[in-house]
């Protein structure tokens, strides 16, 4: 998928503080991934410079006035995938050359 197509597309994430994150993205473009069942429109982005407290990977959205929104870092698990918190919420997830899967992790383990 090009740029503009992304920028203009109307794959633009609500602006709405209770969004569910949770299910499978394919990935469209370098580091965009869509999910279709919800229309939201990930990105997957790099810190410079990065510590323990603010890892190098991190999630934001595309919100309706084509600004980025800061989903949550990504900290790597012994599992080789990430852990994400959420407004208080923690999620499982997985990151290939292809896709993104976000599962909510138990709060009950």
């Amino acid at each position: 998928m090009d740029k503009n197509k992304i920028i203009n597309s109307n794959y633009l994430i609500n602006n709405s503080k209770d969004i569910n994150i949770v299910g499978d993205y394919q990935k469209e473009g370098s580091n965009y991934y869509y999910n279709q069942s919800n229309d939201f429109l990930l990105k997957v982005c790099e810190r410079k410079e990065h510590t323990r407290l603010k890892p190098k990977i991190y999630l934001v959205n595309r919100t309706q006035d084509n600004k980025f929104n800061f989903i949550s870092s990504l900290y790597p698990n012994e599992q080789g995938n990430y852990i994400a918190e959420y407004q208080k919420i923690y999620y499982n997830v997985t990151l290939n050359e292809t896709s993104l899967t976000i599962k909510r992790l138990n709060p009950y383990v």
